[in-house]
């Protein structure tokens, strides 16, 4: 008679397992057993394959920069040795990821940028490089905490990097309230309180202002001070031209707020399918307004594109035919009013106006912290932020004209000017 080991069968064997011998049961367990470990042994090894994480940041030892400081392992002509009293880290480790480089890009996903890689990613980054300065100069007789981490992003178009640093500097905001005041560096740069950013050709550079031994008023007096040299330094030595993009030499310059460029690279106007172009957020007193500018490749590209905004609007579009320009109603989100665009065609370029989706200046401004304006009274009535129809047209005449005048000299579009970097040792 067969023997028993309790249950009528084992738990989770088939029916009719008992029908066979227990040294076979027994051995199917331990097969079951060893593979369950293997598929541990797996998973572990496969949570490994994630990257390494950055190396810890080591307080600059006295004197660190008195030999010059370290040498770059990698884009030596970007990073200089010796920046002011800031030196790169002798002690450190430079990163580098890209192909042919030690880390590929889902590496620095994994190590540097974190849950916003797709963001990076979305705009054509093809390289990042990291870096540390560190302090030289003794405080107190000891050495400094201070450090500024640099992060340098290669992106595959001029047009990508410029779209990633205004992304950087706006996020989809309010340019009024950003967080950060121009900088003079590279072909555009920006300062905020422990931050900079540096935008020229394929290249973006982020630096951030660390020091363990100071409060955050400190910290944000001291990063005024150390930031900006080093991002000039780093900007004059990165490639490429410092000339704006084509599109934002369009942008008429009057009344532009400071840093108040957006540079879309895939939806204008909340309107799918419709490639890049530039939009300038513009104030006049408590009026607000928008310019789009977009430079096509040849005249048809251009009005694909018209086409294409003037059925994303409501309704149907008004054509000016005396002016060559249409009028387009959007809505941008459901619990905003229609906004109105008046879009015209000059040659390969597509020029707009319209209204702005933030509100008037003078509520912007009450807002912020320490601006001594009145808080409104419910009764009050809110200052309207659109242009007269009058003047949007005026506006808009002047940059078609130069529209017809760029549109005339028949020049290769943006994209087709974009070289791919060469890769640095």
């Amino acid at each position: 008679m067969e023997a028993s080991i309790g249950p009528s069968r084992i738990a989770g064997e088939p029916r009719g397992s008992r029908s066979r011998p227990l040294w076979t049961r027994l051995q199917s367990l331990r097969h079951f057993a060893l593979f369950a470990v293997l598929l541990a042994v797996a998973g572990c090894r496969k949570s490994e394959e994630k990257g390494e994480a950055p190396p810890p940041v080591v307080p600059a030892r006295p004197g660190v920069c008195d030999g010059g400081g370290g040498e770059p392992t990698y884009d030596q002509g970007v990073f200089a040795r010796l920046i002011g009293d800031y030196c790169l880290d002798p002690h450190g480790e430079m990163r580098a990821y890209g192909m042919t480089l030690p880390g590929n890009l889902d590496d620095v996903c994994v190590e540097l940028f974190n849950g916003e890689c797709e963001v990076y990613k979305r705009y054509g980054l093809d390289r990042v490089t990291t870096a540390r300065y560190v302090d030289g100069a003794a405080r107190g007789g000891q050495a400094s905490t201070a450090s500024v981490a640099v992060t340098l992003s290669r992106f595959s178009r001029t047009s990508g990097a410029y779209g990633f640093f205004t992304k950087r500097i706006l996020s989809d905001g309010d340019p009024l309230q950003a967080s950060v005041k121009p900088l003079d560096a590279g072909a555009a740069g920006a300062l905020g309180g422990g931050i900079a950013y540096v935008w020229r050709g394929q290249h973006v550079l982020e630096l951030t202002y660390v020091s363990e031994d100071e409060s955050p008023d400190q910290l944000r007096a001291s990063s005024a001070e150390v930031l900006p040299a080093i991002a000039r330094e780093l900007g004059e030595r990165l490639p490429g031209s410092k000339e704006p993009l084509a599109e934002v030499q369009l942008l008429p310059q009057e009344h532009l707020i400071p840093l108040g460029v957006h540079y879309e690279g895939e939806r204008l106007l909340g309107v799918g399918g419709t490639g890049a172009g530039a939009l300038g957020h513009y104030r006049d007193g408590d009026r607000r307004w928008r310019v789009l500018v977009a430079i096509r490749e040849d005249e048809q590209g251009a009005s694909d594109l018209l086409n294409t905004l003037s059925r994303g609007g409501q309704g149907w579009p008004t054509p000016f035919k005396q002016r060559r320009m249409l009028r387009v109603r959007f809505a941008p989100e459901e619990d905003q009013k229609p906004r109105v665009w008046y879009l015209a065609r000059r040659g390969n370029v597509l020029v707009g106006l319209g209204d702005d989706v933030f509100p008037a200046p003078s509520l912007v401004e009450a807002a912020l912290p320490d601006s001594g304006g009145a808080p409104r009274e419910p009764g009050d009535e809110l200052p309207d932020p659109d242009l007269e129809e009058h003047a949007k047209l005026r506006i808009l005449s002047e940059l078609t004209l130069a529209a017809e005048r760029y549109a005339a000299r028949k020049p290769v579009a943006e994209g087709a000017q974009d070289q791919v970097a060469p890769t640095h040792p």
